[in-house]
This record gives C-alpha cells, structure tokens and sequence, in this order.
C-alpha cells in the first residue's frame, strides 16, 4: 500500500472562511485534515490529539466560531470533510479488495511455475547415472564426430557467417564536368574585377584540385570559396598599398606604374607558390609571402 493522502483544493488558501483565521489557525486546519486522513477519524478531531495538529483550545474556538470546524463531544468534526475525502470504510475495503487480488495474483503465478517445472526432465538418480553409456570424462562435441576447431581452421558446421554484401554496390567517383555555365556563375561572384583576372583564378582553382585529385561535385562551391579568399586576399593588398578602385596611389607613388605589379600579382603569386609546392595551402602561402620585401620592390 502507498502512503495515506487526503483532498486539498488548490484554492483552499483564499477561501474567505479561511482568510477570516489566524495563521497558526490555518496551519493547524490543513495539520487536522492530515490527521484524519493518516488515522481514519473521518474527519474527528479529538481534544486529546489537539498538540498533535499544532492547535490549542483557543485555535479551535477560532476554528469552530468561523465554521471551519464543528463543535462535537469529546471534540471537533471537520466541516466537509467526507465530502471531499474517503471513510474509514472504504479505505479498509480498498485495502482488502487489493490484499485479496494480491494473493490471488501470487496463486496463479506460483502454479504457473510449477506447471513450468513439470515440464522439464526429472533428476536422474544416482543408480540412472550409473548405467548411463557416457561418463563425465568423455568429451562430447557440440559439432559430433568432427574434430574441435582451432584458430584459423575453416569452419565446416555451416554455422559460420558470411559478410554481407554491401548494398551500394562501389563506382568510381569522377568530378563533374566544368561547364560554361560554372563560368558564368565565377564572373557574376567577382563582378567588379575584369574577365580576365577571374579567368585566372578559375584556372587556378581548377589546376589545384587537379592536382590534389580532389572530387569536385559542385563547382560553383569550389569557385565560390576560392573567389572568397581570392577577393580577400585583393582587399587586403590594396589596403596595404593604398589603392582605391584598383588604382594604385601611394603618397610617394612615381608619376608612372609599374605595368609589373598589377592587382592580380599578389593574388597569382600565391597560386603558384601552391601550385609548385612550396606551400600546402592558400592560408600557409600568405604566411610564407615574402610581402614586405616584395613592396618594398614594387615602391621603387
């Protein structure tokens, strides 16, 4: 059986009758329901058993005078309280209903185990395991006459599993093929920088993972990502030189530009550096650039 539990409405703390009493008298009202609940008083409240809710005479008169409790001899009566809770007689009816399906429920179980063990083999007794043909030292092989397997032996019993077959069957994974339209989608990406420039990177990007024989399925996210850092890597050289537009003009720039050290050079520098194998990748590359010397080439 779980604990003994009673009813308590959730609004019960702004009843008015409740609000009108005192503190410990609201205290000693919901201790009074517990303990009829736990003893199955039916909601009495003996004048013994007073201490035992928390509760004096005083508290009770309070109780009593706002209706909450109902003045009765030997003690007070709870107002409702089998209205809301069950009796004395059907919780010791609950109780026994629960006992009597317990048992019931252990019979059963207690003669389906016996039915269970009725089927098994009986015990053989000491004279049967005399005269039985096989003793405790032979050795009986679970595979019969055949020999006990060792490691690496095949195995012969057919009980040995087989891999099975993968479900997709293994092709070849090839690159997609670089269309005009993977072109296109380059030259609308970098839109503010010439044809020419972006053909080069795409040639770029293309060598590179030629090389590294990767497995291109989407090209515009390959060239998407090159062109990113492509682009990146132009903002910052044209930060550094002081170009705006592509133009480059320095402070103390000459009058006329070195055709050699054009917007792309950088960016191609890097490329090949990767491309020739002296950098992994595009980041280790910038690490690698020898850029201060190679501006302090380009401002002679």
């Amino acid at each position: 059986m779980t604990e003994p539990w009673v009813k308590v409405a959730a609004l019960m703390p702004s009843n008015r009758k409740v609000r009108e009493v005192s503190v410990p008298a609201r205290w000693a009202y919901v201790s009074a329901i517990c303990y009829s609940g736990a003893n199955l008083t039916d909601g009495f409240i003996p004048a013994s058993a007073l201490p035992m809710v928390d509760a004096t005479r005083k508290i009770a008169h309070e109780l009593a005078g706002k209706g909450l409790w109902e003045p009765t001899p030997g003690g007070w009566l709870i107002h409702d309280f089998l209205r809301w809770n069950r009796s004395r007689e059907k919780v010791t009816g609950l109780k026994e209903t629960l006992s009597v399906n317990g048992s019931r429920g252990g019979a059963a179980r207690w003669q389906n185990e016996r039915q269970t063990d009725s089927n098994l083999p009986a015990e053989s007794d000491g004279k049967n395991e005399a005269n039985c043909s096989l003793s405790v030292s032979d050795p009986v092989s679970p595979l019969g006459d055949q020999p006990p397997r060792l490691l690496g032996d095949p195995d012969l019993s057919g009980t040995e599993k087989k891999p099975k077959p993968s479900k997709l069957p293994s092709k070849p994974r090839q690159s997609v093929e670089f269309t005009d339209g993977n072109r296109e989608y380059a030259y609308s990406f970098a839109r503010d920088e010439s044809r020419e420039d972006v053909d080069a990177q795409i040639q770029a990007c293309r060598d590179y993972h030629e090389a590294e024989g990767n497995v291109v399925r989407d090209w515009n996210g390959r060239l998407r990502t090159w062109l990113t850092t492509w682009l990146r890597d132009l903002e910052i050289h044209r930060a550094r030189l002081g170009r705006a537009n592509g133009t480059r003009r320095p402070e103390a720039a000459p009058a006329e530009e070195d055709p050699y050290f054009t917007d792309t050079n950088y960016s191609l520098a890097i490329q090949r550096m990767v491309r020739q194998g002296h950098a992994r990748s595009i980041p280790e590359a910038r690490s690698k650039f020898p850029y201060e010397k190679w501006l302090a080439e380009a401002e002679e």
